[in-house]
């Protein structure tokens, strides 16, 4: 590879191989910089996001939050700490999660709810899966709906990838239990009477 340089302006990787002087992309980013070198200089900023702490949904906070409904039909939570001012945002569905299982959602996994009905909050309608097989689902459920069945048939049909999808995660979970130590299928069990 030869030799490279970047832009002045824009940034913009060029191969100076050719002209070894250059130090603009194109005439615009020439002109643009030079308009902008005369200029005075300021002090460049320095763009420093504080995180906000984590806020377990264990905390006696989200009981006293208030709710808001998303465009996609979630239900968001929001409260503002009394201590420090800061208002704290989730959506309700981790927090009931969370709290049924006394764990973090894990990492690499999602909430899919059952029913499709995203603001049905209860714990028997939320599922935990991996995102890949969140992903999978959906896809299925979308060819289905496609497919120009009548609604019952739908509905028998997307029961029946969903309890194939349920399956999956069984499986996935014992294998990564035995592998990782992670919590077993019966620590993440799901009653799915009610579906």
């Amino acid at each position: 590879m030869g030799n490279h340089t970047v832009t002045l302006f824009c940034g913009y990787q060029i191969d100076c191989a050719h002209n070894p002087a250059q130090k603009f992309c194109n005439k615009k980013c020439l002109g643009y910089h030079e308009k902008r070198s005369k200029l005075p200089k300021l002090a460049p900023r320095k763009c420093i996001k504080a995180e906000r702490p984590y806020v377990p949904s264990s905390s006696l906070l989200w009981d006293q939050a208030k709710s808001t409904k998303s465009t996609e039909g979630y239900l968001n939570l929001y409260v503002r700490d009394p201590e420090t001012g800061l208002i704290y945002f989730r959506v309700q569905h981790i927090v009931i999660w969370e709290r049924a299982y006394g764990m973090q959602v894990p990492k690499g996994h999602c909430l899919h709810h059952l029913n499709g009905v995203p603001s049905d909050n209860r714990v028997e309608n939320i599922l935990c899966m991996p995102i890949s097989l969140h992903l999978t689902l959906h896809r299925r459920i979308r060819k289905l709906s496609k497919a120009g069945l009548s609604s019952v048939q739908y509905n028998v049909e997307r029961h029946e990838i969903i309890l194939d999808t349920i399956e999956k995660i069984r499986e996935l979970t014992e294998m990564r239990a035995r592998w990782k130590g992670l919590p077993s299928q019966r620590d993440l069990e799901v009653d799915f009477a009610n579906l």
